[in-house]
C-alpha cells in the first residue's frame, strides 16, 4: 500500500507582477506585525492569498482592458471636436474678414456722404456770409 500512496506536490504558485497582490511572505509578515500571530506556509488560511491575488490579477486586465476602450473612444469623440471647432473657426474667420470688408466699405460709403454734405453747408454758410457782407455794404 504504500507504494501505491504518492506524495502530492503542490505546483509553485504563479509570480504576479509587481503592484499586483502580495505574497506568501508578506502576509505572514502583516499577520505578525498586526495580530501577533504566526502563519505556516501550509495554513489553510494562506490559500486566500493566492486566491485574493489571482482576483487582482482579473481585475488589474480588465481595468486595463477599460482604460484601452474609454482611451479608444475618448480620442474618436476628441478628434471630431477638433475638427468642428476647425471647421467653426474658419467659418468664423471667413465671415469676419468679409464683414470687416464689408464694414470697411460702409463706413466709407457714410463718409463719403457725409463730406458732400459737409462741404454743401460749409458753401451755403459762405455764400450766405458773402451775401450779408454784401448786403451790408450795400445798405450803408
Amino acid at each position: 500500500m504504500e507504494d501505491n500512496e504518492k506524495t502530492f506536490d503542490p505546483p509553485a504558485a504563479p509570480i504576479l507582477p509587481d503592484g499586483i497582490g502580495l505574497t506568501h511572505d508578506q502576509v505572514a509578515e502583516l499577520l505578525v506585525l498586526q495580530c501577533k500571530l504566526e502563519v505556516s506556509p501550509d495554513d489553510p488560511m494562506m490559500m486566500m492569498v493566492t486566491l485574493l491575488n489571482a482576483y487582482l490579477h482579473e481585475q488589474d486586465k480588465l481595468l486595463q482592458r477599460h482604460n484601452q476602450a474609454l482611451t479608444s473612444i475618448l480620442s474618436a469623440r476628441t478628434d471630431g471636436y477638433v475638427q468642428a471647432v476647425e471647421q467653426v473657426s474658419n467659418d468664423l474667420k471667413t465671415s469676419l474678414a468679409s464683414s470687416t470688408v464689408e464694414g470697411i466699405q460702409s463706413t466709407y460709403k457714410q463718409f463719403r456722404i457725409s463730406s458732400i454734405w459737409l462741404a454743401g453747408i460749409i458753401g451755403v454758410s459762405a455764400l450766405v456770409n458773402v451775401t450779408v457782407f454784401v448786403l451790408q455794404a450795400v445798405s450803408r
